[in-house]
């Protein structure tokens, strides 16, 4: 299993579906700063289907300086196997108008609907932080199985977090 935590002081930038793959990958406090690409994501997961955690986006900030309102999304499933089911949270997180409050999720392919991930918000807050039925919210009680300290903790139950 391949485990990532990501805490910088730079932030995090780049342009569609730039934080993408089968990791387990936290990044916790972080800025995260988007480029102009209408349409674009910025998440990608492929986490494998037997893996409970791909993507947490946690306590940071999303900046969408120079992203016209509601041109981008916060991801796509990257669907590029029979035994991949993508999965990210977004939780605790200001997310700016850029992303499309309304549909924070999209298709990567039509053969394969956001619906059908495991894509998740909590607690975000800002004019792009998800709302409506397009976007699913965890509940208080699935908010606590979908931590920094959960993803990252592996077999031996180490806490990663400071």
């Amino acid at each position: 299993m391949s485990v990532v935590g990501v805490e910088q002081s730079e932030p995090v930038a780049g342009r569609g579906a730039f934080i993408f793959g089968n990791a387990t990958a936290v990044f916790d406090r972080d800025n995260i700063a988007v480029r102009n690409w209408t349409g674009g994501a910025i998440l990608a997961p492929n986490t494998v289907a037997s893996k409970k955690y791909g993507i947490l986006v946690t306590g940071s900030t999303i900046y969408t300086n120079g992203v016209p309102a509601n041109t981008m999304y916060l991801g796509r499933p990257w669907h590029n196997a029979a035994d991949v089911s993508p999965q990210a949270v977004v939780r605790d997180t200001t997310v700016n108008s850029g992303i499309t409050a309304a549909h924070p999720w999209t298709d990567m392919t039509t053969d394969y609907s956001w619906t059908q991930a495991r894509f998740k918000e909590y607690d975000n807050t800002g004019p792009g932080a998800g709302v409506g039925a397009n976007a699913p919210q965890l509940t208080a009680s699935e908010a606590a199985d979908y931590t920094a300290q959960k993803y990252l903790a592996g077999t031996d139950g180490w806490n990663p977090v400071f």
